[in-house]
């Protein structure tokens, strides 16, 4: 499978004009590592990957987003992606490296070169690019993000940024035998609550639908999208299930659905944070609402974001359906792009 073109470990560009207005600054806090993609035909791949990746890589398609991404990660990964748009520089140890191995349609998964998945201290650098951002998109691979850590990025966010987690991180566990087993998300108490928008796969955990109902029902101001492939997504807000189908898209080898999730949360971020800064009466009165309920109460003092708080169910699933054709379009793209000749490529 060939990739689209990365972006240099470097310094993230300042802020691009579209007209009188600045282009949408997009922050992801996570990991990068290195995929070895093992298909079902047995052809093997080695790409750039992480839903960081994948995301910064969609950003970069479109002129009004200027993005970067905070993470670990080593020499060997800027010697194949150098034009990731990596803040800081590389470390002593090797990147993290996924295998994924397909078997009739379904993923296994390994991870090796854990001991430099440390979640990044933040430098003055890196808290400067979270004050600047509209969007933070908060990525990690694995559970190596602390509550506290998630506290210090957003004491570092402006209040009016909108703040997305990707939890898959958060669900995995690796074994001493490198294969990855699922966890419950222990600390789930502690970090949703920072989150205006949290998305993940039904496929990330056991009765994912279940555990969004109730984590949505528990944080109300938290709003969850489960992704459930040619099923579509699920919106649930204040406990309650929002159904959004989607068209699903034949793949003829499960290799190419790698990122499709990715990009569905890119888009997802995207279209809500359109819809939150639109100018709108009603929008401004659900805010002064959301706003002063907040203020009185002691349950949403992890909560600083200002602007997604006028987001309605009705945006949201507007903002749903939008993602999902795009992972859509994603998906046939990458269809395409992938031939025996282009994918049978040595490891």
């Amino acid at each position: 499978m060939t990739r689209r073109a990365f972006a240099s470990a470097r310094p993230a560009p300042a802020p691009a004009k579209i007209g009188h207005k600045q282009a949408v600054r997009v922050t992801i806090v996570g990991h990068v590592c290195i995929d070895e993609n093992i298909g079902d035909d047995s052809s093997v791949t080695r790409v750039p990957g992480s839903p960081a990746v994948y995301m910064v890589s969609e950003f970069e398609q479109l002129s009004y987003v200027v993005a970067a991404v905070v993470a670990p990660y080593g020499d060997d990964f800027v010697e194949i992606a150098p034009e990731t748009p990596l803040l800081g520089t590389p470390a002593a140890a090797p990147t993290l490296l996924y295998r994924n191995l397909f078997v009739d349609g379904h993923r296994l998964q390994e991870c090796r070169h854990t001991e430099g998945a440390d979640a990044v201290p933040l430098t003055e650098a890196t808290t400067d690019q979270l004050a600047d951002s509209d969007i933070v998109i908060v990525a990690p691979l694995l559970d190596t993000f602390s509550g506290d850590y998630i506290e210090q990025i957003f004491a570092a966010t402006s209040a009016g940024a909108l703040r997305v987690l990707v939890p898959q991180g958060y669900f995995r566990r690796v074994g001493a035998d490198h294969r990855i087993s699922q966890v419950e998300f222990a600390d789930y108490a502690h970090v949703l609550p920072f989150f205006d928008l949290v998305v993940f796969s039904d496929e990330d955990c056991v009765d994912a639908l279940a555990r969004a109902s109730e984590w949505s029902a528990e944080f109300a101001q938290t709003r969850i999208v489960v992704t459930q492939n040619e099923r579509g997504a699920t919106l649930f807000v204040g406990g309650v299930a929002h159904p959004v189908a989607a068209t699903p898209v034949e793949t003829a080898d499960s290799v190419v659905t790698i990122g499709a999730g990715d990009v569905f949360s890119a888009h997802l971020a995207l279209a809500s944070f359109a819809s939150a800064t639109r100018p709108s009466a009603t929008r401004a009165s659900t805010a002064r609402a959301s706003a002063t309920r907040a203020s009185t109460s002691r349950e949403s003092a992890p909560r600083a974001s200002a602007a997604p708080a006028s987001l309605t169910a009705r945006d949201l699933l507007a903002a749903v359906s939008h993602a999902n054709a795009a992972a859509g379009r994603f998906l046939e793209t990458e269809q395409l792009r992938v031939t025996p000749e282009q994918a049978r490529l040595s490891a």
